[in-house]
Order: C-alpha cells, then structure tokens, then sequence
C-alpha cells in the first residue's frame, strides 16, 4: 500500500470516529477510492470535490451517501459529460463551489477567481437544469444544510 492511501486511511478512520464529513479531491483513482470504501468503510457523508467522474461512477458514490461539488467548470459550454452528470445528481447530490483561486467561470477568465464567482457557477446550473437560479440555490443550500450541519440552518 502506498503512502498517500496509508494517510487517506487513517484519515477517514477519523471522520468515522468523530461523525464528521469529508470533502474530497480525487482524480483518475476514482476506483481506488471505492475500494477502500469497501474495504475500510466509507465516510459518515461528504463531498466529492469539483468531480469528474461519469454518472456511473457518481451512483457508486451516491450509494456511500457522498454528494458532488461543481464550480467554474459549469460554464464551459462544451461537455456533454458534465451535463449528463448535473442532470443524474440534481437535485440531492449536487453543491456549488468556486474552487477559488483555480477554475474561474468563463466570465472571470484571465482574473483571480473568488468566492463571489459562485454566482456564474449556480446561473450555469439553472440554466443547463432547466431551473431558476433560486431553485438550484434552495437545493444546494439544502444539500449542504444536510451534510455539513445535519440539517440544521
């Protein structure tokens, strides 16, 4: 076993322990992970960072009760993946997030990123979704309310 899966582990061992979600960054060892869900248990609920992954693979997540964050890539009009994704997980499994200062939205490109970017990222969901910006804003609010405050406000 390599070191980086001796660490993530002994961390997830921590989040069982203490109850707590986990955000997590994960790419091109999407199967490895599942793996030391199945092997070590998963987390206690979480977030797959700005996931890639196909919708396949995301209802494998799903079945660990993890959710997926999304940022400026939602405004880069040419991935039919990532649409078929933001359709298979909206509306329960889906957070917004500006991976700030990396992966600005299309409309801050050549700037730093912020925070404040997230308003590009959650217009490009409602609009891919069919939805209003309020509605996908309820739902991730709602999703995050869920995983990091147990459903409290």
């Amino acid at each position: 076993m390599d070191r980086q899966t001796e660490v993530f582990i002994a961390q997830l061992r921590v989040a069982q322990r203490l109850g707590l979600p986990v955000v997590l960054h994960c790419r091109g060892a999407f199967n490895e992970m599942l793996r030391v869900f199945k092997e070590y248990g998963a987390p206690p609920g979480g977030v797959l960072h700005n996931f890639s992954g196909s919708s396949e693979l995301a209802d494998q997540f799903m079945a660990h009760g993890l959710a997926f964050s999304m940022g400026g890539v939602l405004t880069w009009r040419n991935s039919a993946k990532r649409n078929r994704l933001l359709r298979h997980i909206y509306p329960d499994h889906l957070l917004l997030e500006t991976d700030a200062p990396d992966i600005p939205p299309v409309e801050a490109r050549g700037m730093a990123n912020t925070p404040a970017n997230i308003l590009y990222n959650l217009r490009a969901a409602a609009e891919l979704l069919g939805e209003s910006p309020g509605a996908v804003a309820a739902a991730t609010t709602r999703n995050a309310r869920r995983i990091f405050f147990n459903g409290h406000p």
